[in-house]
């Protein structure tokens, strides 16, 4: 049956759709997903799979499949990728919505990161079926919202709410198709982002001796936020920090009074998001210990998540490592990641995971993004020898 179904994998209808689902403009935000959701119902229903549109809020309409198995008892595997991409920035050498064929590979924004996912899996099912495979278990492919901007109505409303309202079983599996270059994804890296507001005092801006720089006092703050001990682990870099926005001040001539910044900090395990808030907290303690004029104002968090690790010994993490190795002169190695996308929300409700995909992910969000054909290919005939040995 996999030589079957290896047979039955269609190379330009894998490509034609890419690059049709490339053309849709997904770009987060603004999040507009009122041709892709329609347009991804249409195919997964040409697919003779049973649709629902899983809305937990307006405007966030994520598309899910449903291939039911012969055994009531079998396992469920989910197949996932989401339908927004970032924005497309400046700098590109081609049209970032044209997916464009060049050097073999198809060019724009969400070809790696990852309207090929929704491709790949669309393609596969088309030749499960023309093959006549029969799934013991059931099979689950997802087209979700909002994963560029971490949002609540997309994978995790899925998995928390729009499965269980449809009457359809969480996955047993759940394998996210994000660019790693076919590592196997199984352990991540914790997030917090952080908002910190620091209050100086104004003055002219000739008399800087006069005020506080809120601007000056965050630079410090910074330094010793970036400072602080880097924490390891097997699997992952180390811990990171990143400015993601500053703002501060309101003419070149007076002494700012005030100064924001974000901060997305990850970190591995064992660390929990309320420790890392804790280290934040820490470093600004100390400052405010050992500096009089320093102040802040504002210390809030917008986002946080746990460091994750599915269970290593998955028999389901051998098996997608053999069919990487069978199809691939990728090693199908285990690895660990900054970020567990999609999958945070099938680990947190204690299913098996895997993130792993066609694609370079150095490239991801960049304007040079692409995916090469032989790798999309290649991708499709991993996933589809996957499914077959999982659920056949």
């Amino acid at each position: 049956m996999e030589k079957r179904v290896q047979s039955c994998l269609d190379e330009q209808y894998l490509i034609k759709l890419t690059q049709d689902l490339i053309r849709v403009r997904t770009p987060n935000p603004p999040a507009d997903y009122s041709e892709i959701s329609p347009r991804m119902k249409s195919l997964m229903e040409g697919l003779g799979l049973n649709v629902k549109v899983m809305e937990g809020f307006e405007g966030k309409p994520n598309v899910v499949g449903l291939w039911a198995g012969t055994d009531p008892e079998g396992p469920t595997l989910l197949v996932d990728g989401h339908m927004d991409v970032v924005p497309a920035g400046d700098g590109w050498d081609v049209d970032p919505w044209a997916a464009e064929i060049r050097d073999g590979a198809i060019w724009g924004r969400g070809s790696a990161d990852m309207k090929h996912a929704l491709a790949i899996t669309a393609s596969v099912i088309r030749a499960l079926k023309q093959a006549g495979f029969t799934p013991r278990g059931n099979l689950l492919f997802s087209a979700t919202v909002d994963d560029e901007t971490a949002g609540l109505f997309g994978s995790k409303y899925v998995i928390e709410e729009g499965l269980k309202l449809a009457g359809w079983p969480r996955p047993a599996f759940h394998l996210l198709l994000e660019p790693t270059n076919w590592d196997v994804d199984v352990a991540f890296k914790g997030r917090v982002w952080i908002k910190i507001t620091v209050k100086g005092k104004s003055a002219h801006g000739g008399s800087p001796e006069k005020g506080v720089s809120a601007i000056v006092k965050m630079m410090e703050l910074t330094r010793r936020l970036f400072a602080m001990e880097r924490h390891t682990h097997p699997l992952m870099p180390a811990d990171t920090l990143n400015i993601g926005t500053i703002e501060g001040g309101e003419k070149t001539n007076i002494v700012p009074e005030s100064c924001t910044a974000t901060f997305d900090y990850r970190f591995v395990s064992p660390c929990s998001s309320d420790q890392a808030i804790q280290r934040f907290q820490d470093v600004i303690s100390d400052m405010e210990r050992t500096d009089p004029d320093f102040h802040v104002s504002e210390f809030s968090w917008f986002e946080k998540r746990d460091p994750t690790e599915t269970d290593l010994k998955a028999p389901a993490l051998n098996l997608l490592c053999d069919c990487i190795k069978d199809y691939s002169d990728r090693p199908g190695r285990l690895a660990g990641s900054l970020s567990a996308g999609n999958t945070y929300w099938s680990m947190r409700q204690g299913g098996r995971i895997a993130m792993s995909g066609p694609g370079d992910p150095s490239i991801i969000h960049t304007n040079k993004e692409c995916i090469p054909i032989k790798d999309l290919v290649e991708g499709a005939r991993i996933v589809a020898a996957f499914v077959v040995r999982f659920l056949g």
